[in-house]
């Protein structure tokens, strides 16, 4: 005996579920990009001064935070903790873009892959050890490259967080935050070395282009671009 089939609009109700629950999770995935990345178009100066009064030994919000929680409330983060800000800064200033790389990277890797190793059977850490870390290998060598000489040009915030903004250059940036290029025009306008302080300037640069080839030679075996890149 023949069984009836099932009405199209029953068929239809789970695909209008999966449907709303994906603009659903696209909806605030939106939400949180917005949130990241809202830090990369404030201007640097401004972010600084925002990062300064949040952190300030006097009325500030995390030693507010840790008053409320019984820990010590007259820190002053500025003095005694200047890497830890810079640190925080860079990462709460820059990580936005880097996740919007790495979405884009996610959302570029084709859907049907994994609807084949589920298929198959495979779980969760199978599907990101055999399909997305694979498939996101360029991304992660461009945000290394692209990290490197980002790190490199870290100039204005060491000196925008530092005590004392009046007293120039030499005298403000503390010593755990002084990165090269600072240390260089340390040397050229304040102590007037100026052979010195381009050699310093030359070097980095040097360093900098032979780090960036050893990632880029590296990248042949771990990138995975392809079958047809690596059948060659």
């Amino acid at each position: 005996m023949a069984t009836a089939a099932p009405p199209v609009a029953t068929l239809a109700k789970p695909r209008r579920r999966a449907s709303f629950r994906r603009r659903e999770t696209l909806t605030f995935l939106g939400l949180w990009r917005t949130l990241f990345y809202v830090a990369v178009i404030v201007p640097v100066v401004a972010k600084a001064f925002i990062w300064k009064a949040v952190f300030a030994q006097d009325g500030g919000l995390v030693n507010r935070v840790l008053g409320a929680f019984g820990g010590n409330s007259n820190i002053d983060w500025v003095l005694d903790h200047p890497t830890a800000m810079l640190v925080l800064l860079l990462i709460w200033g820059y990580a936005g873009l880097g996740m919007l790389i790495f979405l884009a990277g996610l959302k570029a890797i084709p859907e049907e892959l994994y609807e084949v190793a589920r298929i198959d059977g495979a779980g969760a850490v199978r599907r990101f050890l055999t399909i997305t870390l694979p498939l996101l290998t360029p991304v992660i060598m461009f945000q290394l490259v692209y990290g490197l000489f980002l790190s490199a040009n870290i100039f204005v915030e060491p000196v925008l967080i530092s005590p004392g903004l009046v007293q120039g250059i030499g005298s403000t940036v503390p010593t755990e935050n002084l990165t090269v290029n600072l240390y260089a025009l340390q040397r050229i306008f304040s102590d007037g070395d100026f052979g010195y302080g381009a050699a310093i300037a030359w070097i980095f640069v040097l360093l900098l282009l032979v780090v960036s080839a050893l990632v880029f030679l590296s990248g042949r075996f771990w990138v995975f671009y392809g079958k047809e890149q690596h059948g060659r």
